[in-house]
C-alpha cells in the first residue's frame, strides 16, 4: 500500500479502541479529549482549546508511518501529561514553560513507554540520566548539564523530540503539547 493510501486509510478511532480495550485506564482520559485531524501539527499533541476543553490534534500521515505498537505508544505519550499535570500546575514556578521543561516531562513519561514510541522520542538515556525520575528531577539535571556545558540554565539539550509542548501554561487556553 502506498504511503498516500495508508494515510487516507488511517482511522484514529481504531487505534484508540485497540488501546482502550487492552488498557482501560486510558479510557477516562480519552473520553474527555476531543480528537481532531490537523496537517498543521506534524506529529500529535494535546492542548486546551479556546473553550476550555482538552483537544488532541494529530497528523494522519505521521500516524500512518508508525507500527501499531508505536501508534498506541504515541497516544499514551499524549494522554500522560494530562494525568501527570505536566502542562499546568506542575510546571516550574514563575517560569515560562521552556523547551527544557518539555524535555524533562517527555523523559519522565517516555521511560515508562520506551518500547512503544519512535526512537525520535526524548529518553533519559540520551542524556546519560537514569530512568524513572520525576519531571522536576529531569529538569534539574538538564539545568545542571546546561550550566556545565556553558549554556546557562535553560539549555536546549540535544536530540530530536517527539513534541515541543509550546504554549503550556500560557493565557488564552491554547496549550499544544506536540507541535514540532
Amino acid at each position: 500500500m502506498s504511503q498516500e493510501n495508508a494515510s487516507k486509510d488511517f482511522d484514529l478511532n481504531i487505534v484508540i479502541y485497540s488501546l482502550l480495550k487492552d488498557e482501560p485506564f486510558f479510557a477516562a482520559l480519552s473520553r474527555h479529549i476531543d480528537k481532531r485531524e490537523s496537517n498543521s501539527c506534524p506529529t500529535a499533541g494535546v492542548r486546551v482549546s479556546e473553550d476550555g476543553h482538552y483537544e488532541m490534534l494529530y497528523n494522519k500521515e505521521f500516524f500512518s508511518n508508525l507500527t501499531d505498537a508505536q501508534k498506541r505508544g504515541v497516544l499514551k505519550h499524549e494522554f500522560y501529561p494530562l494525568f501527570f499535570d505536566h502542562c499546568f500546575s506542575r510546571s516550574p514556578e514563575g517560569k515560562k514553560i521552556s523547551r527544557q521543561w518539555n524535555m524533562a516531562t517527555d523523559m519522565a513519561i517516555n521511560c515508562h513507554i520506551k518500547d512503544e514510541i519512535p526512537e525520535m522520542g526524548v529518553f533519559p538515556s540520551k542524556f546519560g540520566f537514569e530512568d524513572y525520575l520525576s519531571a522536576e528531577q529531569y529538569f534539574d539535571l538538564l539545568s545542571e548539564k546546561a550550566q556545565a556545558d556553558g549554556e546557562g540554565g535553560e539549555g536546549e539539550g540535544n536530540g530530536e523530540t517527539l513534541d515541543s509542548h509550546e504554549g503550556w501554561g500560557e493565557e488564552g487556553g491554547v496549550n499544544p503539547i506536540d507541535s514540532e
